[in-house]
């Protein structure tokens, strides 16, 4: 024990530190959330009903957990807005907008507390991350709201509002009739689209004479030019005594309640499958009005993006955001100017807004402003209002370009944490071993333990993130790291290295999710400073490793393989107090540790992923040592028990209400490529690197310095590699980049199997070294910017999970597989032939795997559709801004207006953002 005699201070210090750290995290006070419905904190409320529509949607009743009722704010909203509200999807962090129907009317009451619930129609959407998960909830379940969100403040001089809906738009149109329903003298026209009758059983049109459209197909067909007339419909369901569904029992309540105090509410029924559809004429016909009605008439269009598109036009890409451009579509089609329809004293504007964004409405006195946009990662700082800031400049949150360069540093040494602990093992591992006397697996499993761990745990700690806030999780994660790291460096037995090796992979999975939630939150918008501080980010994993080789080389030469242990707990330890000082301030809410939060944890599949993929990569290992090889019995049963708790766990995800995987993401087509492709990658990469090295040590004798020094081409040419693609991936296809790195790999894995022992360096392993580093570099930033960048925003934070996890789990897999080959040929080595008598041929054997499985990714890049990504025209991100931002069905709704103003002579546009 003198060695812990003479170290006595240090601990004393660093456990001090810790403690007091702790004991400051657990017992400062913390802000308490409002119990009641806010835009600021999500706040809890129960799922006491789900009310079926149709075979895909349902409406939805939640109840305030804790018994509070509406703010006065919300009771406001009800009589003058079109509002929404967020729910969050625990498990991938990401939030979406709904907008809540009217309260139930009084003669379909069921207690005094029903007008405090909330109603929300969803449907469930085929790829929909948000609808699928609240569609999967058992009664009683707890969903979190955040709002309310006003996105159309309705003028106090409004006379008239025809209101296009298609699908679930119809909510916002019930907002606005109930709205009108207070008001004298104001009237509303519904024609409601739908694609199939059972979304409006029983709806009989108030205008029998305009519920269909000879000769006209479907908005959703003009879109892939089926331009064929169709016959006149049947008027299916029209009859009286036809059974209504729930929303038409409502609608009918509604013209009730609005025939009461105002000129009515009508509706119009449209059935795709029935051929009926509104038509310009109508809308034209109802806005026929005399000179002398003063006020404001709105045009509101509310539905799918194929949907608005159809009757307003395109959307631009502008300032960042999408907006709507010039009136097109149907409307436009109408030419709605002074010359036509419209008498000389009104005015017409389109506005674009959806449940997540803002416009200015009408004139400066009816203005209105949302609160916040969403952001789909539950950013740490409240999101901001639309504005046209330049995308390219500082961050709002950073009060400083110093602050900004050491927040970006300290997440990109977050991602690097496995590798530069992966880069740091391999030069020392044939030092430790000898010292501590330990096995051929247990070498592998100080590399094998970290990945697995940190592969397996990355998804859980997502959610965890969600319990303990982002900046404390992900300061706490680098400081733990480093007090780890501290231990490791005093082990005394291969087996507490290997032990300590995995809990270090936990923590460096913990900081992961909350360093990439934290930089996507800040940089949401495609900019060129967006590109360059997602390639320092995208650096960190593969030059992790690399400066992880040199460092340790040197501090293990000099020193001894303890060193470089210490090594990671200095740098981890000054990048932790970085963080406190740099990382931007935590808003997000925390949620209390109970039973439901349990449940969201998906402790079950978080546990098979790790005993699954631990027995299958154990078995691997120790095949090759155990007394009977692969017929050992406890080797035969790590390896079934592995394959079934894998494929367990695939089918928990399917069928788990809490899943932490959403199976649905894979319908991406080129997230799944890239993953595929990035996975063949990562099963050779991590093989070359450790095996190359250790061939340096065991076979070359090199020292742990000369090994370093003969590792130093991946650190020069993985940073230039990084630094040209962040240069030029909006000005080149992203999808020659990630086929340059496929070749590269291959080629480079090749070449270092082709070598033999005393051929030279700088014919095989040079080359091998600098292609590995730089297809391994393309891939990962090229894959890293699309799940950033280039997918839906409510898709990106399961994606880069996804992302995470999966090179992890490729690294981990590949060591175990690599280490049965390896110890395989090793005993029985060939004494004839290309590589017979030569010491190279078990390393040949592990690399000729390498060269074998990156293969299939060269073949897959041809399927690739990607483009240019990260500039501000980014043609993947205005198509993501669509989906997410509301503009399809998949979650949520889409509104565009059309007001009219007297007293004005021009017809104009203005840029509503999306």
């Amino acid at each position: 024990m003198s060695w812990l005699k003479r170290r006595a201070g240090p601990l004393i210090v660093l456990g001090t530190s810790a403690v007091g750290g702790a004991v400051y995290r657990f017992t400062r006070s913390a802000d308490r959330s409002d119990a009641s419905l806010n835009p600021h904190d999500f706040t809890p409320y129960t799922l006491v009903d789900k009310q079926p529509v149709s075979s895909t949607s349902a409406i939805f009743t939640l109840r305030n957990s804790n018994g509070v009722s509406d703010t006065e704010s919300v009771k406001e909203v009800w009589k003058r807005s079109v509002w929404s509200v967020q729910i969050k999807q625990p498990q991938l962090q990401i939030a979406r907008a709904y907008t809540p129907l009217p309260p139930t009317p009084p003669d379909q009451k069921h207690g005094e507390n029903e007008p405090e619930d909330m109603r929300l129609l969803i449907r469930q959407e085929q790829g929909g991350e948000v609808s699928t998960y609240l569609h999967r909830l058992p009664e009683q379940s707890t969903v979190e709201l955040r709002g309310p969100n006003t996105e159309l403040k309705l003028p106090r001089d409004i006379i008239e509002v025809v209101f296009l809906a298609g699908g679930t738009g119809i909510a916002p149109a019930m907002q606005v009739a109930q709205a009108l329903a207070r008001r004298t003298g104001s009237r509303m026209h519904i024609l409601w689209a739908n694609r199939r009758r059972e979304e409006c059983e029983g709806g009989i049109s108030d205008d029998r004479s305009t519920t269909s459209a000879r000769g006209r197909v479907g908005w959703w067909k003009s879109f892939f030019g089926s331009g064929e007339p169709v016959a006149q419909p049947p008027l299916a369901d029209d009859s009286p005594a036809a059974p209504k569904g729930v929303i038409v029992r409502e609608l009918d309540a509604l013209k009730k309640q609005s025939g009461v105090a105002t000129k009515g509410l009508t509706v119009n029924y449209y059935v795709d499958e029935e051929n009926s559809f509104p038509s310009p004429s109508e809308i034209e016909k109802r806005i026929q009005r005399q000179p002398e009605e003063k006020g404001s008439r709105l045009i509101i269009v509310s539905g799918p993006d194929g949907f608005i598109e159809h009757w307003a036009g395109k959307k631009l890409w502008a300032n960042g955001r999408e907006v709507q451009g010039p009136l097109g579509g149907q409307l436009g089609h109408m030419h709605l100017d002074l010359a036509s329809s419209l008498p000389t004293f009104l005015r017409l504007s389109l506005h674009l807004f959806s449940s997540f964004a803002l416009c200015s409405c009408f004139n400066t006195s009816s203005a209105s402003k949302m609160d916040a946009d969403t952001d789909a990662e539950l950013a740490t700082t409240l999101s901001q209002p639309i504005s046209n800031k330049d995308p390219n400049s500082r961050p709002d949150c950073f009060t400083s370009t110093f602050q900004e360069c050491m927040f970006i540093v300290s997440v990109t040494m977050a991602v690097a944490m496995t590798s530069f602990l992966t880069g740091s093992i391999t030069v020392m591992s044939s030092f430790a071993g000898r010292d501590l006397g330990m096995t051929n697996a247990e070498i592998t499993w100080m590399n094998a333990a970290t990945s697995l761990t940190a592969g397996s745990l990355l998804l859980f700690f997502g959610s965890i993130a969600d319990l303990f806030g982002r900046k404390s999780m992900f300061i706490g994660s680098l400081f733990f790291f480093s007090v780890f790291c501290l231990g490791a460096g005093f082990s005394q037995s291969g087996m507490t290295l290997d032990i300590l090796c995995g809990v270090l992979g936990i923590f460096s999975a913990s900081s992961v999710p909350p360093a990439q939630g934290m930089l996507g939150a800040i940089y949401e918008r495609p900019s060129r400073r967006k590109n360059r501080a997602f390639g320092c980010f995208s650096a960190g994993n593969p030059m992790g490793f690399v400066f992880g080789t040199i460092l340790s080389g040197l501090f293990t030469q000099v020193f001894s393989w303890r060193a470089g242990f210490f090594l990671l707990a200095i740098v981890y330890f000054v990048t932790s107090i970085v963080a406190a000082f740099t990382v931007p301030r935590d808003t997000q809410p925390k949620q209390k540790l109970d039973k439901e939060t349990l449940k969201k944890l998906d402790l079950p599949g978080t546990a098979l992923t790790i005993f699954g993929i631990g027995m299958f990569c154990a078995a691997l290992s120790l095949g090759g040592d155990a007394p009977n090889g692969w017929k050992t019995p406890y080797v035969l049963v790590l390896l079934i028990l592995g394959i079934m708790l894998i494929a367990a766990f695939i089918v928990w995800e399917i069928k788990y209400p809490y899943a932490m995987i959403d199976m649905k993401i894979w319908y991406d087509r080129d997230f799944s490529l890239l993953l595929a492709i990035l996975s063949c990658g990562f099963l050779g990469f991590p093989v070359l690197s450790f095996w190359i090295a250790l061939y340096f040590q065991t076979e070359l004798n090199y020292n742990a310095l000369m090994t370093g020094v003969h590792m130093l081409p991946m650190v020069v040419v993985g940073l230039t590699a990084n630094a040209v693609a962040a240069l030029i991936q909006h000005k080149v296809s992203n999808k020659l980049l990630v086929g340059i790195g496929a070749a590269a790999l291959t080629t480079s894995f090749t070449l270092a199997a082709v070598q033999r022992y005393g051929d030279s360096y700088w014919a095989f392993s040079f080359p091998a070294l600098c292609l590995c580093v730089i297809g391994v570099d393309f891939q990962f930033i090229v894959a890293n910017m699309y799940v950033l960048s280039s997918m839906p925003t409510n898709k990106q934070s399961i994606a880069g999970s996804l992302f995470q996890t999966l090179t992890r789990l490729c690294t981990a897999i590949a060591y175990g597989i690599a280490t049965a080959i390896f110890d395989a040929v090793q005993r029985n080595r060939a004494t004839s032939g290309y590589y017979g008598n030569n010491a190279v041929e078990p390393f040949a054997a592990v690399f000729w795997f390498a060269a074998a499985v990156s293969v299939p990714g060269m073949l897959l890049v041809p399927f690739l559709r990607i483009g240019t990504q990260g500039h501000k025209g980014d043609t993947g991100r205005v198509k993501v801004g669509v989906a997410e931002k509301g503009l399809s069905g998949d979650d949520g709704h889409v509104v565009a207006a059309v007001s009219e103003k007297h007293a004005q002579s021009d017809v104009e546009v203005r840029g509503g953002g999306v």
